[in-house]
């Protein structure tokens, strides 16, 4: 698991359910986070490994993301070792 994937998972569980991935782009880059635009990419890649999840937002193009209980597994592992 690579640092930006363990960033992304940390954002998600400080706003469950909460931002999409634009909000998810500001958010990253307003605290610095390199992500060279391959933010999409990469959260394809946690819902896919079921490490985060997507629910309906108010705009089609834009799902919610939450941290599945994988994903929180996941962080307490990274933050462990």
């Amino acid at each position: 698991m690579n640092e930006l994937k363990i960033k992304i998972l940390e954002t998600i569980r400080q706003n469950d359910g909460q931002l999409s991935w634009y909000q998810l782009d500001r958010t990253l880059s307003d605290s610095g986070v390199e992500h060279s635009g391959n933010l999409m990419q990469v959260l394809r890649e946690l819902v896919a490994s079921e490490l985060i999840s997507t629910s309906a937002g108010a705009n089609p193009a834009q799902p919610l993301y939450s941290i599945t209980e994988n994903g929180t597994c996941l962080l307490e592992e990274a933050a462990g070792a």
